[in-house]
Order: C-alpha cells, then sequence, then structure tokens
C-alpha cells in the first residue's frame, strides 16, 4: 500500500487489496506490472519446469508441499525430470525455512545441511 497510490496504481487497487491467495495477487499485481497476460502466462513462462529434462550437470531440488508460493500439484514428476536432477519433496518446510527443530532462539535448520552434504557427494 506504501509502494503505490491507489489512483495512480497500473493495476486494479480494489482487486488487490482483496486478493486472498499469492496466485491472486500475482495475477492482477505481479503480471500486469511485469508484462505479463495475467497470472497464467506469468507462471508458465517464468517456470522452470520445462528445462529439467535438459538438465546435464548433477542438480538437487529441495521443496515443500507446504510452500505457500506454490501447490502440490506443481511439483514435477519424475518424467518431466532428466537423470542428473535429484528431486526431494517434504510435507513440511515451507518456503525454504525447513526449520527441523531446536529450541526458538537456536532452530536447527534441515536445507543447509543437504545442501552441502549434496554438494559433498559431488566432489
Amino acid at each position: 500500500m506504501r509502494k503505490f497510490d491507489k489512483d495512480t496504481a497500473a493495476f486494479d487497487w480494489d482487486r488487490a487489496m482483496n486478493a486472498r491467495t499469492f496466485a491472486e495477487f500475482d495475477d492482477v499485481v505481479t503480471a500486469p506490472l511485469h508484462g505479463f497476460d495475467g497470472m497464467t502466462d506469468y507462471y508458465d513462462r517464468c517456470s522452470s519446469v520445462r528445462f529439467l529434462a535438459d538438465i546435464r550437470v548433477a542438480t538437487l531440488i529441495v521443496n515443500a508441499v507446504d510452500d505457500p508460493f506454490m501447490t502440490p500439484d506443481i511439483i514435477p514428476g519424475e518424467d518431466a525430470l532428466s537423470e542428473s536432477v535429484q528431486l526431494e519433496v517434504s510435507d513440511t518446510g515451507g518456503h525454504v525455512g525447513f526449520v527441523e527443530g531446536g529450541t526458538p532462539w537456536r532452530p536447527k535448520y534441515y536445507l543447509p545441511r543437504r545442501v552441502i552434504s549434496f554438494l559433498e557427494s559431488q566432489l
């Protein structure tokens, strides 16, 4: 609300303020601001899924089913991956959080340890 003026915004202000999901917001704000014809066009053209079958370098993809920026149905199937791509999907983890325990002031994170382990396995 601070970034754009209600009367001069290049999108439907009321629709944007009433968006309840990332998809709704992307459809009314993100897509038109960046030259896309809506959420579907934005997602289709910016998604990396169409490149996954062509990856030839060892690649680890870690995704969580509860990622609020995505829905479980966009997680690629094995047929969309090259043999170089290793996909790991967890039920929880949110959007790159992957907090696995610890205390509120000393959380333990899964992702950095997993990435290091993957990279070490490639040496």
